[in-house]
């Protein structure tokens, strides 16, 4: 039997039968927040959020370090703005 008529056959649309997922695998995550929950019942999911959000700003100076090296092996010049001048950040040279 075709897909079209098996579809038919059940009252499904084809789309849904064909459908495929396009989620992230945010296993990691999933599995991080289940460790919190485990350890902090109590906690609903927005003070989970605030935990999990505590933890991923320690990974910003890791997020820095690897622009820096790959600036470095792409042998593309890294400029810094002088303290005190934000007016460096108007024009885009």
């Amino acid at each position: 039997m075709s897909e079209r008529r098996a579809c038919k056959a059940i009252g499904c649309c084809r789309m849904t039968v064909r459908y495929e997922t396009s989620r992230p695998d945010d296993r990691e995550l999933r599995e991080r927040m289940k460790a919190i929950a485990q350890e902090r019942r109590r906690f609903g999911y927005r003070r989970l959020l605030v935990m999990l959000r505590r933890e991923a700003l320690a990974g910003s100076e890791f997020h820095s370090n690897a622009i820096l090296s790959w600036a470095d092996q792409n042998r593309v010049e890294w400029h810094y703005i002088a303290p005190g001048k934000p007016m460096q950040t108007d024009v885009v040279e």
